[in-house]
């Protein structure tokens, strides 16, 4: 394998862990956004998202006082 050949393999390789990386992450954001609507009568789910990447979910909840 030429030296080329291997720089492009080590490039590939990390950019398939970075991916898999951001794959999980955004297996745990829907997660965590699917826990913020469950049940969820009134109210308002944020998602906060940084360069592509889900890095906040925030539940505001109402309750009505009858």
């Amino acid at each position: 394998m030429s030296k080329i050949d291997s720089e492009s393999s080590n490039l590939h390789g990390g950019k398939c862990q970075e991916h898999d990386r951001k794959l999980a992450g955004s297996r745990e954001a829907m997660t965590l956004i699917e826990d913020a609507l469950r049940d969820l009568k009134y109210g308002h789910v944020t998602v906060t998202v940084q360069d592509g990447v889900i890095v906040l979910v925030e539940r505001t909840e109402k309750r009505r006082v009858v």
